[in-house]
């Protein structure tokens, strides 16, 4: 059954027939049902569900760095949300099958988008509990032709760290700023022993 908070001309919420109104965001959208369903369970299907478990699991850690660091102004789709953004960017570049089930490729994941630029020549190390992380800082701000907006020494840096054997993501919004060239992130008391 569906509701009409706005009148007879207004967008709905529920399902009507096999057409289903909701809202995503601050967006009014409409989807019909799907005609069927069947779980036919092929090997293919079980190999795409690990895939799609194993990326929820990973992203939904780190759920409050993704909805600060994708913007969905850039979408074309308006029924997007920041998460299925980082889902979609991630879940054909950053997962690999192995024998073993499903692998995260850490070096391509994305947790922002944006219009700037990368940071280059960047470098992390662990030391004394603490990951301390280096990048070249250009003498900004300068027009790059590659870039679809101009990078500043005061843009903002986040850094997020991930504990792959409890699941767990720690993160900073505002480790850093772009001129400073370094950052240092401190690892929380419970992940330095592993």
């Amino acid at each position: 059954m569906a509701k009409i908070p706005y009148g007879i001309l207004g967008p709905f919420i529920g399902k009507v027939g096999p057409v289903i109104g909701y809202m995503r965001g601050e967006t009014w959208c409409v989807r019909s049902m799907p005609a069927h369903y069947r779980d036919a369970r092929t090997a293919a299907q079980l190999i795409n569900r690990g895939k799609l478990a194993r990326l929820m699991q990973f992203l939904c850690s780190m759920k409050p760095v993704i909805r600060s660091s994708f913007d969905v102004r850039n979408s074309e789709n308006p029924c997007r949300t920041e998460f299925n953004m980082a889902f979609a960017e991630n879940f054909h570049s950053a997962l690999r099958n192995t024998a073993r089930g499903t692998e995260i490729l850490y070096h391509k994941v994305q947790v922002a988008d944006g219009l700037l630029p990368t940071l280059s020549g960047v470098n992390a190390y662990l030391s004394g509990g603490d990951i301390h992380i280096s990048w070249y800082a250009a003498p900004y701000p300068i027009a790059m032709a590659s870039a679809k907006a101009t990078p500043y020494p005061t843009d903002r840096l986040c850094v997020c760290a991930h504990n792959v054997t409890t699941g767990e993501s720690v993160w900073d919004l505002e480790a850093a700023v772009r001129g400073d060239g370094r950052a240092r992130f401190v690892i929380p008391e419970g992940w330095r022993d592993g």
